[in-house]
């Protein structure tokens, strides 16, 4: 029997994607919503925090994350974007396997080679996506569950494959990146509501651009890595691994099916659905918040479990707390990229109204899958939310499908506002992100990509830098 390994090195090393056009449309539209999350995450205390560190790490101060890498080794310029991609937990999830997209585009990008066209992007990025798709697949959901973060422990695999696409690794040499990525796999849930939180997509980028560099100059690794007893998969699984994990390669692209959710709020997707209904509840029946006296909330088996904060006292912590997700969505009308500032946590009406919330998981809200082993807590079954108010009277809706997934997608105009409103926020000017938009739109006819983003965002940052 070819082992998982192999099965995935010669997707890495083979031919091109099938049905280009439809895996390109979806590509493009994620690694936009990429590029404007990284831009968002340079101001952020963590991309902060990280840009120091590299700047006496490096001696540059002047690189900017799209140019190649000179100062800089490449996986240090890796690390540095993609946590600034996930500083703010606004970018894009794949269900049941993290948050892929910024940490392939991160990675791609500081691959060391001069040019990079469209092509190419778009090619690593769908190679990346697929083998991302199939391990968090194959080492089972009890794998999240259990306190592992997926955007790291296997997100550092996509991004070994596509930085092996791009360096052209034949198949042996990519089997031995996989096993050195294997060994660099970590990181915890604990560290939820922390600027560690979006350093596990920067590592996860940076241990994919190191592996397969590693493996091109004949470092050795177990080449079977993903298989067998004490490989990655027997290890990793908590025993909930999934033996059809691989049906279909190069057959069926995730990039398609599911295909990315793009966020609309810049916070954990657990607590979209109840937002959204706890939202629709308010405005249906225009309860002003004072007149609330419960908010009572069920959702799927392990929705709870990263929602680790019920009291935050920052921004970073309230992007993992559901009571404060809804209290500052039904103050405020909506959430935006400054719901989640240290001030905004702190208001007292947003933390009076908190006190009235709660949240229990039921295994009715998922009945195809009530113990959660085979589905991330965000997708499938339903969330249903209650409002009861002070005179007495009580309300209740059901929300499905989280705003932004495949089945309800953000549309153009909303994500082309969301690219704006991050550019606005790294210190850019609109009229370049709107620019920025439509050349990335052409991707797939780009002759290089860094050239691209060398252009629109150096245009974006002239008056204010």
């Amino acid at each position: 029997m070819t082992t998982t390994t192999a099965q995935l090195a010669e997707l890495v090393s083979g031919s091109e994607p099938r049905n280009s056009t439809v895996l390109d449309h979806n590509a493009v539209r994620a690694i936009i919503d990429s590029v404007g999350v990284v831009v968002a995450g340079r101001t952020s205390d963590a991309g902060t925090a990280l840009g120091r560190w590299a700047t006496r790490a490096s001696g540059n101060t002047r690189e900017p994350w799209w140019e190649v890498p000179r100062t800089r080794p490449p996986e240090m310029a890796a690390l540095v974007t993609s946590t600034c991609g996930h500083a703010l937990d606004f970018d894009d999830v794949l269900p049941g396997a993290g948050h892929p997209s910024s940490i392939l585009l991160s990675a791609i990008l500081a691959s060391p080679v001069a040019e990079l066209s469209g092509r190419q992007v778009l090619d690593a990025f769908i190679i990346g996506y697929e083998v991302n798709a199939r391990l968090a697949k194959a080492v089972g959901h009890q794998h999240y569950r259990h306190g592992w973060h997926t955007t790291c422990t296997i997100g550092g695999f996509g991004a070994t494959a596509a930085v092996g696409r791009v360096l052209r690794l034949d198949a042996a040499c990519t089997r031995r990146a996989f096993g050195i990525a294997a060994s660099l796999a970590g990181g915890l849930q604990r560290n939820f509501g922390s600027m560690t939180k979006p350093l596990h997509s920067g590592l996860a980028a940076h241990n994919g651009v190191l592996a397969a560099q590693l493996a091109a100059t004949g470092f050795s690794a177990d080449e079977a890595v993903l298989d067998g007893q004490r490989g990655f998969l027997d290890v990793y699984s908590m025993g909930a691994q999934r033996l059809d994990a691989l049906d279909g390669l190069g057959q069926r692209w995730a990039i398609r099916e599911p295909g990315p959710t793009l966020k609309k709020y810049a916070c954990a997707l657990e607590v979209y659905r109840v937002v959204e209904a706890s939202l629709a509840l308010q405005v249906n029946h225009q309860i002003d918040v004072t007149a609330i006296k419960a908010i009572r909330c069920l959702v799927p088996p392990g929705t709870l479990g990263p929602l680790r904060d019920d009291d935050p006292t920052d921004g970073l912590e309230a992007k993992f707390s559901l009571s404060y997700a809804v209290a500052s969505a039904m103050v405020d009308g909506d959430l935006n990229l400054h719901s989640f500032t240290d001030d905004a946590v702190a208001r007292a009406e947003v933390r009076d109204l908190m006190t009235r919330i709660s949240a229990s998981e039921d295994i009715a809200c998922r009945p195809e899958d009530p113990s959660g082993r085979n589905s991330s807590a965000s997708f499938g079954g339903f969330v249903r939310v209650e409002i009861e108010t002070h005179a007495g009277e009580r309300h209740s809706t059901i929300v499905h499908d989280v705003i932004g997934s495949p089945a309800r997608p953000l549309s153009d105009e909303e994500r082309r506002t969301k690219l704006i409103d991050c550019v606005v926020l790294g210190g850019g000017r609109a009229d370049a992100a709107t620019a920025l938009f439509d050349e990335l739109s052409s991707l797939p006819t780009t002759p290089d990509t860094r050239a691209l983003l060398r252009r629109r965002l150096s245009s974006a940052y002239e008056e204010s830098e």
